[in-house]
């Protein structure tokens, strides 16, 4: 008897993080940050835009996608990722962005996964001068 109630008392609570950890979604938090915030001189220049995503550690597989979106309007391929228990619980993706013209830049890492969905735009905006 004892243990069928310890056995249902560990059951409910495995349960009950697994209903946690979904209802939060996977995603702990985006990060974007460039390799500049300023250039001026001959163009076209090379941005490179670094996205971290971070994860809630997953006690089964789980998948999602990401893609980037830049200022302009562009938008990149949409990648798919799958991660498995137990593996690290970031990715980091990068952008390059070839800026041929003067203007303020910024780019975007949106982040889907079932219903839950994140986007985080660049802390920086990137203001190029081209000479």
């Amino acid at each position: 008897m004892r243990m069928s109630i310890l056995r249902v008392a560990v059951l409910s609570l495995i349960a009950a993080a697994s209903v946690a950890v979904s209802a939060d979604g996977p995603f702990s938090s985006l990060v974007v940050n460039s390799n500049r915030s300023t250039y001026s001189g001959t163009c076209p220049v090379s941005v490179i835009f670094t996205g971290n995503i971070n994860y809630s550690p997953h006690p089964q597989l789980f998948t999602y996608s990401y893609q980037w979106e830049r200022s302009d309007g562009a938008k990149g391929q949409r990648t798919n990722v799958r991660v498995t228990p137990n593996t690290s619980n970031r990715l980091i993706v990068r952008d390059s962005w070839q800026i041929g013209r003067s203007g303020d830049y910024t780019e975007t890492l949106l982040a889907d996964s079932g219903n839950t969905h994140m986007k985080e735009t660049s802390h920086t905006t990137v203001h190029i001068v081209c000479r």
